[in-house]
């Protein structure tokens, strides 16, 4: 049993996760407020895009156009 690994992080490395944790919590701030919610509910809450439709009250293709415009502007701040 001692021979195994400790499945923990490293300090270095739970470090290194909260920093880019906290590089995407920034990144998903600056993101205008309906790009930020229709992303978070479907990325991050796990909707599909009809459900993120339904609770936001627009169309399906509107939350796709929401969630591609977010993904490139994350990449591009991430």
């Amino acid at each position: 049993l001692d021979a195994l690994a400790d499945p923990a992080p490293s300090p270095e490395m739970a470090a290194l996760h909260r920093s880019e944790l906290m590089h995407l919590l920034t990144a998903l701030a600056a993101l205008p407020p309906r790009r930020r919610e229709a992303f978070v509910l479907c990325r991050i809450e796990g909707l599909s895009y009809d459900e993120v439709a339904l609770r936001m009250k627009v169309s399906r293709n509107t939350v796709i156009t929401h969630i591609v415009a977010a993904m490139a502007e994350l990449s591009r701040r991430l």
